[in-house]
């Protein structure tokens, strides 16, 4: 269980920054952290590890990250964002990370004819868990397509997925669901490399007294290093 999730406390003092769009501040306080790697549509992992947090927690707070790419390849991607858009359990603050994932969902349902790699890649399984016939579909006219995504997909999950911030900040650590170029600043990162870099941010280029925390390169435990630390165990493989 705990291999999927990992808490810790850290300096929270901070340079304040500009306020782009796509990064949010996890607030000034005390509360440990909790944070959970891919789980690509496996609703039930996560509700056993929102438990096992309620335990550890004992009717004390904390905030809990998900590092993004919460949809596709596992079987609940529909159920999962109906959870996430449910108040958590007590005490427990949840902060969603935007994965690629999500965002070629969100992509797929502005233009059903974007990245037929997406359907081949985990999109097919999230389809059909909205109940959406998935062995007719690739052979229905953009119409139709755009008509039963309408149908089936609720408009609360479009909202939820344009509102997910792709940085999450908490004093000197940083949330990401792929990596970070510390080279530059904030405003300045690319969705390349934060949503679907192919290489791993290197230990060597995270400044002192900062810490990167991600997803996106599976492994078989959690990978924590000095500085960089990579969550994503492979859940919808391994569940």
């Amino acid at each position: 269980m705990f291999s999927r999730i990992f808490s810790f406390f850290w300096n929270t003092d901070a340079a304040s920054i500009g306020r782009p769009l796509f990064y949010q501040t996890l607030p000034k306080d005390h509360r440990p952290v909790f944070v959970i790697g891919d789980l690509h549509g496996c609703v039930s992992v996560l509700r056993r590890i929102e438990a096992a947090i309620s335990r550890d927690l004992a009717g004390k707070e904390a905030h809990v990250v998900l590092l993004g790419d919460v949809i596709d390849r596992g079987p609940d991607s529909a159920e999962m964002l109906d959870h996430l858009l449910r108040r958590p359990p007590q005490g427990q603050t949840r902060h969603v990370l935007l994965g690629n994932h999500e965002m070629m969902f969100a992509r797929f349902l502005d233009n059903p004819n974007f990245a037929p790699e997406w359907l081949q890649n985990g999109g097919m399984e999230t389809l059909s868990s909205y109940g959406i016939d998935i062995r007719s579909f690739a052979a229905w006219s953009w119409n139709k397509k755009n008509l039963n995504l309408q149908a089936h997909i609720p408009p609360e999950h479009r909202a939820f997925l344009a509102k997910l911030p792709a940085i999450l900040l908490w004093g000197n650590v940083v949330f990401a669901h792929a990596g970070i170029d510390f080279s530059k600043p904030i405003s300045a990162q690319t969705e390349d490399k934060l949503l679907w870099s192919k290489k791993r941010t290197s230990p060597d280029t995270v400044p002192d007294q900062k810490l990167l925390v991600h997803g996106h390169f599976p492994v078989s435990a959690p990978d924590i290093n000095q500085n960089v630390i990579n969550l994503d165990v492979g859940t919808y493989v391994t569940n």
